[in-house]
């Protein structure tokens, strides 16, 4: 018998529990149940020890539906006792009747023949007027699910609690819960039920029984799940006829296994695992544990049982085998199957069986699970399963590693031929849609960013975490498919879940399409409908940080045009060693952030700055793609724009962003085309004045000792190019050649004193090396402007004088 060890002295034979009224007439064979409910409809008791992703040990003796399968386990200790219905658990947790409504409806869609309603322990059922006001909600969805079509209606009784869970009023909301779905359930006795799993389990305080509940004093414990199981069965047993006794038989005859039924042979294939196999079976140990296979006689079957004694080795974790027939069993890609076995588990271990197909969503990941201390002989079964090829069903031996020595016997498999449960079902219309899907990236753009793709709303979709991989998302990169993803459909307070994508480096400056399509329980699958990310996934880089001497901006250039609104000051952090620097506003411009603050910059001042990455504006591209933080950033101060005054009568100006171009109409040098900077190189100080671009030739450039324009040749000294691209030559007593050079248009020119010497420089790349073309000796160390003249056509211009940060 059972070990109970609880000294209650319940044996499993003690099942003839009274249920009250006896039904009109009972449901016929292959009834269709569905509970629906919160964790303990769910998945019951929390088994430590065992692989397997859910415990799927609920109050009502089926497993737990699995990713959108339906399993129909049964708990039964001889073929004769199957019962007569198919079970599907559609329980999710954490969910109080917000939930659970409108995963109600979905559930309706089934066309079940009974509904097994329970919940009720996340509603707050805290005392007798909350008790009663969740009754009737209860009790509200029950007539619905009447009105649908659905034959009998079963309501759970809300569990006791213990420990801090308990209270006194709590008990009362309870008993009040239970005394209106009885009395409701009396005066409509033809197709209303309650099972009532809270009196029997009770102390005389209210609070459940010891042993009955997890240390969390919520959730069933392996024992508490046998005590419901037994008077929910019972309940079910009164409005459903006994499985068929010929079940046997009729697997044997449609079995798709070699002689599965009877196990002949000893020629199976073993890795890991020691003696004897059925033939064309394979068993393969992961783990250290030993596993010992032998065959022993079936009276039943006239065969074999293939008998696994274990020995788990030492530790916390789990070892495992996966027996499989590999050399005796072919299925058809897309023909429905249900695979099915008789096992026995002793002392520990536990077995589940794998259905090596596919539902509507892809899904591979069923199993159903057997050796439950109370429930050691079961039969598995899989929900139907369409095959996807050559996979093959697969019974997994979980050995719990530092446990006792046990003993699982397989004595029969099956896997037959079935009709596909969605032509039961009455659903042929695919979702329709009523929101589109989009697709974004919350945060940076990159590789390693991931997707959010958001399904969108469609009707006839079923909700519930139960109902996984609803949702596809075909990928295109470029308009080429890459892959599917499949997702969940809405959770159950009804929010729909989002898809998600990880971009890959093969993603970058590509554009991705996703079209997205829902399906429902029939697998019928809407058509496509798109939604579409940009190209664009990089985000912007910071190319320079830099402020202009005696300005109270800085000004960070990035590598792509950026988008309005800007930050907020308060995303920025500024440190001035000069003295208090606070930032007083910030402005997009282009590729630029424009930083306002409260000190003008001086040559002497030494700033870091800092920017750490909003929830609203942040700095971002016309894509989205948010730019990283910045964190110590030194801020360069940079060249100090110029412009020119004292114009001679040739010499036009135009704006250029901040500053500004120079153009003339003279011919030669010996016209007008003349001007002189407004800020000077001060007496004493190394710097620099020039302009940023000479778009060709006859462009000269002087420094001069006042601040009085004139002729391309007055000044102290400088350079100058007679023809288009000729070579630079020096004007001013005392030069040499350092590096002969011919004029480019585009050319960054300018002259620089440093000490008593001077230079004339060329750049031809933004940020690259200068080339000295000439150097004097001797240069006066007095105040020195900068002189500009333009000869010939408009098209002979300077763009954007300037000087170094120390100008004035």
């Amino acid at each position: 018998m059972m070990r109970l060890g609880l000294g209650l002295g319940l044996g499993r034979s003690q099942t003839a529990i009274s249920t009250g009224v006896v039904p009109i007439a009972r449901l016929s064979a292959n009834a269709r149940i569905i509970a629906v409910g919160d964790s303990n409809t769910q998945y019951g008791a929390s088994l430590s020890g065992s692989t397997l992703a859910y415990s799927n040990l609920s109050d009502l003796p089926v497993l737990a539906s699995l990713a959108g399968n339906y399993n129909e386990d049964i708990f039964a200790e001889a073929w004769g006792t199957v019962p007569g219905w198919q079970g599907s658990n559609y329980g999710v947790a954490g969910e109080s009747m917000i939930g659970i409504n409108p995963r109600l409806t979905d559930a309706l869609r089934y066309a079940p023949d009974a509904m097994y309603i329970a919940g009720g322990t996340n509603d707050g059922a805290d005392n007798s007027a909350g008790g009663i006001s969740i009754a009737n909600n209860y009790i509200t969805k029950a007539q619905e699910a009447r009105a649908a079509g659905v034959k009998y209606v079963v309501i759970r009784a809300i569990p006791p609690v213990a420990g801090a869970q308990f209270s006194t009023n709590r008990h009362q909301g309870r008993l009040s819960f239970l005394a209106t779905v009885n009395a409701f359930a009396a005066a409509n006795p033809t197709w209303c039920r309650v099972a009532d799993i809270y009196t029997p389990n009770i102390q005389a305080t209210g609070e459940a029984v010891a042993g009955y509940l997890q240390a969390d004093g919520l959730h069933f414990t392996e024992f508490g799940c046998f005590l419901n199981s037994q008077i929910v069965k019972a309940v079910f047993d009164s409005i459903t006829v006994p499985g068929a006794t010929n079940l046997p038989a009729n697997l044997t005859a449609n079995n798709q296994i070699a002689n599965g039924g009877t196990l002949p042979g000893s020629g199976g294939t073993k890795t890991g695992v020691t003696g004897s196999l059925p033939d064309g079976w394979n068993a393969v140990r992961t783990g250290t544990s030993a596993v010992v296979a032998s065959l022993v006689a079936n009276a039943d079957t006239g065969g074999q049982t293939v008998q696994f004694d274990v020995t788990p080795a030492a530790g916390s974790g789990n070892d495992s085998v996966a027996i499989s027939p590999i050399a005796n069993l072919a299925l058809t890609a897309g023909n429905w199957y249900q695979a099915w076995t008789e096992i026995e588990v002793t002392n520990g271990g536990r077995i589940s069986l794998v259905h090596p197909g596919t539902d509507a969503g892809g899904n591979t990941t069923f199993s159903s699970q057997a050796g439950i201390s109370y429930y050691t002989k079961q039969f598995l079964r899989t929900p139907p399963f369409k095959a996807t090829g050559a996979s093959k069903p697969a019974i997994n031996l979980v050995i719990p590693q530092g446990g006792a020595a046990f003993v699982a016997r397989i004595k029969r498999v099956f896997v037959v031929p079935v009709v596909s449960p969605y032509t039961t079902w009455g659903v042929t219309t695919p979702p329709v849609n009523i929101v589109a899907p989009s697709v974004s990236i919350p945060g940076a753009r990159a590789v390693g960013s991931v997707v959010t793709i958001n399904p969108g709303t469609w009707t006839g979709v079923l909700g519930g975490s139960q109902q996984q991989k609803r949702y596809r998302a075909a990928l295109y990169r470029d308009g080429v498919f890459v892959s599917n993803i499949d997702f969940s459909g809405v959770n159950g307070a009804g929010a729909y879940l989002a898809g998600s994508y990880t971009l890959v480096a093969a993603d970058v400056g590509k554009s991705l399409r996703f079209d997205v399509s829902a399906a429902n329980q029939a697998e019928n699958r809407s058509a496509a409908i798109s939604a579409s990310l940009g190209g664009d996934i990089t985000a912007p880089v910071l190319q320079s940080a830099a402020a202009s001497a005696n300005t109270n901006t800085i000004v960070l250039t990035y590598d792509e045009v950026l988008k309005s609104p800007a930050p907020s000051i308060s995303a920025f952090t500024l440190a001035n060693t000069g003295g208090t620097d606070t930032i007083t506003g910030v402005a997009v411009s282009g590729r630029t952030i424009v930083i306002t603050k409260s000190r003008s910059t001086q040559t002497g001042d030494t700033m870091t700055l800092d920017y750490a990455v909003p929830g609203a504006n942040p700095i971002a591209d016309l894509a989205g793609n948010n730019a990283a933080a910045i964190v110590a950033q030194s801020i360069l101060i940079s060249d100090v724009l110029m412009r020119l005054q004292s114009l001679g009568a040739q010499m036009v100006e135009t704006v250029n962003g901040s500053g500004y171009n120079y153009n003339s109409s003279a011919t030669g040098f010996s016209g007008t085309g003349y001007g002189v900077s407004n800020k000077k190189l001060p007496s004493g100080q190394d710097g620099y004045l020039g302009v940023k671009k000479a778009t060709s030739s006859l462009v000269a450039i002087m420094f001069k000792s006042t601040q009085v324009a004139g002729s391309y040749n007055s000044g102290v000294l400088g350079a100058y190019s007679t023809a288009a691209n000729g070579a630079y030559s020096a004007a001013g007593a005392g030069s040499t050649v350092t590096n002969a050079t011919n004029s480019a248009a585009g050319d960054e020119i300018r002259l620089r004193r440093a000490g008593s010497s001077a230079f004339f420089e060329v750049r031809r790349a933004a940020g690259g090396a200068w080339i000295t073309v000439f150097t004097w000796a001797t240069v006066t160390t007095a105040d020195l402007w900068l002189n500009v003249y333009c000869g010939t056509t408009a098209a002979q211009n300077a763009q954007l004088p300037y000087g170094s940060p120390n100008v004035i």
